[in-house]
């Protein structure tokens, strides 16, 4: 098992979650959420985050060997002063495609239509998650997307057009209350399935712990080695989970 941490800074919100990167395909194995009202208050929550999944990790037995994060640089500076591993900054578009290249609901489709927020900010675009590309993104100014009938087909329509590729699915990347509906008919008016992966509410710092593991990936195993290696990560998962478990931290 290797055990990475991965964290992001978010409107004010901090999520963190344990991922084995071995078997990426499973989501975070333990997560956390914690609020910051401040720019003072998220850099101490961010470092305070850092601490507490180390510590979480360390009860379970588990030694964390690399910590992803999303956030500004000087949150980065202050995790990195305070951490004992090495920290990988990622930017927000580098996780989200990382956390959708291991989806397994999306395997077999691999050109998407996404939805995001981000700073307040919608955001529609078509990404190739194969080529770890957003091949168009368009974020209109002023009124928000969902909850207008016309606003999110027309955008959604820009989108693909300027991408010059149709997609194969629709995902919204950071779902609330009330965007099912919208989102279902624009998976309608797209001729897509509306498709919802595992751990989506980690997404982001899930795919910054996907990132900072691609630093330090053991190299393939050529012939069956593969599976057994799969088998054994599971196994390994498996007894962590009950680890964790049973010292009362899930």
């Amino acid at each position: 098992m290797r055990a990475v941490l991965g964290v992001a800074v978010d409107d004010g919100e901090i999520s963190a979650v344990l991922v084995d990167a071995d078997v990426p395909a499973l989501g975070p194995f333990d997560s956390q959420r914690w609020a910051a009202s401040d720019a003072d208050d998220t850099t101490a929550a961010a470092v305070g985050a850092v601490a507490a999944m180390t510590e979480r990790a360390e009860r379970a037995g588990l030694a964390i060997g690399r910590i992803g994060l999303v956030a500004d640089p000087a949150v980065v500076d202050a995790v990195r002063e305070a951490a004992t591993v090495e920290v990988t900054p990622a930017d927000v578009d580098a996780t989200r495609l990382a956390y959708l290249a291991n989806a397994p609901e999306l395997a077999e489709t691999p050109v998407l239509a996404v939805h995001t927020r981000s700073g307040g900010a919608e955001t529609v675009s078509v990404v190739d998650v194969p080529a770890g590309s957003v091949l168009a993104a368009v974020t209109p100014e002023g009124d928000e997307l969902v909850g207008y009938a016309d606003l999110l087909p027309d955008a959604m329509d820009e989108a693909v057009a300027r991408a010059g590729r149709s997609p194969q699915a629709l995902v919204f990347l950071d779902l609330r209350p009330g965007d099912a509906g919208p989102a279902r008919e624009l998976a309608t008016v797209l001729g897509v399935p509306f498709v919802t992966p595992h751990g989506v509410p980690w997404h982001r710092a899930t795919g910054a712990a996907l990132v900072a593991a691609r630093q330090d990936a053991p190299p393939p195993v050529p012939g069956g080695g593969n599976n057994r290696g799969r088998i054994a990560a599971l196994v390994g998962v498996l007894v962590v989970l009950l680890a964790i478990l049973g010292a009362g931290l899930a």
